[in-house]
């Protein structure tokens, strides 16, 4: 796993974020938000019922750890 992506995982557990609701580097077992690499893609997405909606892939990583918190920041649920 990319080191940015580690750092994000221990930054979102530090804030409080629940866990439950957000996976990074993996795909969730449930629902939630995600962001995990393919390759030398990073994906960003909502997970629900084996399916991904609102799916981007970004180049940069430093571009979808936005996006990610991005998400997180606007779901009244994650927090």
């Amino acid at each position: 796993m990319n080191p940015a992506l580690t750092e994000l995982r221990k930054e979102l557990a530090s804030k409080g974020y629940r866990r439950g609701t957000y996976s990074v580097g993996k795909t969730p077992i449930g629902e939630g938000h995600c962001i995990l690499q393919e390759g030398n893609i990073y994906l960003v997405f909502y997970y629900e019922r084996g399916n991904r909606y609102e799916l981007h892939s970004h180049v940069d990583v430093n571009d979808a750890i936005y996006q990610f918190r991005e998400r997180l920041q606007n779901d009244l649920f994650t927090k």
